[in-house]
């Protein structure tokens, strides 16, 4: 049966064969520039799921830094695997929908139990475009074929470590960074801001990331001190539920501001958009619910006229961003590696491949190495 085959000319069902769902604990790339900036108490948990339909196997994921929340998201994907062995694998959206309904019940629709369904989400969309013979910014109907990339990271704690780091982002072609804020003295925030800023140049992109940690007061006196030093955008700077608290911000602020990263779904997106809450809308695969809920929310996005940006998941976030409408950066972290076929930047651009599926590939020794048993 020829790849055409599938996808236009067989009307029967290609049934999941088999769903495994595996525990990895990947340690962090020592030999990566952001490695350092990672908090070494903890090593990157990755749930895999490995998807059988005939001979294509398809692969997804969601991680978490602690082994506990690890084990549940776990949990949760085994529990969903239950009903979809056997089902049509191309049903993807009537899969979703049902997981999810059955999540819903139990209170589960957000956080553990909608990472558990993203990482099978992945999966059914990656044996759909390897079966297809097609990479999935193909398969969606791409709107470019290359994504631009900044790197993740920028922790440095004094503003000179801050500095080295962006100095060495910008030798190695990338032409923006994120930094971390969001400490409990924002003076300081803006003053490794403004040592970045003199170590880059004008000419490179610095986005910065309070991680909710501030009040509208601090966020807003926090703001003004980033906007003397060309910051490109502004993420997370209040708890995310206060929706009323960002549209104040961003009529306060020159500074674009980036929220959605936990935003569970469309209807948060929507929410969020609809609050005017937000100039950039950064989706997060495990938060949103996978790319099937994650197209359906840049679509909402697109009719906003507001972008879309990724956070995290690189190894698939290049396929989803090159289908959008509207679409920016891809956050890019060299730090965690767990595929091969992971794409890599090239003077700060990701140029997306022809592979079919989301191109990766989960070697053996990678599974025997780091395999966590139950």
């Amino acid at each position: 049966m020829s790849p055409t085959h599938i996808l236009v000319d067989d009307c029967e069902p290609l049934p999941i064969d088999g769903l495994d769902v595996l525990h990895l604990s990947i340690p962090f790339d020592q030999s990566a520039s952001a490695t350092k900036s990672m908090n070494s108490e903890f090593l990157p948990q990755a749930i895999i799921v490995r998807l059988r339909v005939g001979d294509v196997v398809g692969l997804g994921y969601a991680w978490d830094l602690r082994i506990g929340r690890a084990k549940s998201i776990k949990a949760a994907a085994e529990d969903i695997a239950l009903d979809l062995v056997g089902r049509d694998s191309r049903m993807i959206r009537e899969h979703w929908q049902r997981s999810y309904a059955q999540l819903r019940f139990m209170g589960l629709h957000h956080g553990i139990g909608l990472a558990g369904l993203s990482a099978i989400d992945m999966a059914l969309w990656d044996a759909l475009g390897k079966g297809a013979g097609l990479p999935l910014h193909q398969l969606w109907g791409a709107t470019r074929t290359e994504v631009p990339a900044y790197l993740g990271g920028g922790t440095g704690t004094t503003p000179e470590e801050l500095a080295d780091e962006g100095e060495k982002n910008r030798d190695a072609g990338y032409s923006a960074m994120k930094a971390q804020v969001g400490h409990a003295d924002w003076r300081h925030d803006v003053q490794r801001i403004a040592c970045l800023r003199e170590r880059v140049g004008d000419d490179f992109e610095i986005f910065v990331d309070a991680h909710m940690m501030w009040d509208r007061r601090t966020a807003h006196l926090a703001a003004q001190g980033f906007l003397d030093y060309g910051v490109s955008w502004f993420e997370d700077p209040m708890p995310g539920e206060d929706l009323e608290g960002y549209r104040w911000l961003r009529s306060m602020t020159g500074i674009p501001i980036v929220h959605g990263e936990n935003a569970y779904t469309r209807q948060d997106v929507l929410n969020i958009l609809r609050a005017d809450a937000a100039d950039i809308i950064m989706l997060d695969s495990m938060h949103c619910g996978g790319p099937t809920e994650m197209l359906q929310a840049a679509a909402i996005a697109a009719a906003y006229f507001v972008p879309v940006s990724s956070h995290a998941f690189h190894p698939i976030a290049p396929h989803f961003l090159a289908a959008c409408d509207q679409s920016s950066y891809v956050e890019y972290h060299d730090a965690i590696r767990i595929f091969e076929g992971e794409p890599e930047p090239k003077n700060g651009i990701i140029q997306l491949s022809d592979k079919p599926g989301f191109g990766l590939d989960l070697p053996q020794e990678t599974v025997d190495r780091y395999l966590v048993e139950d």
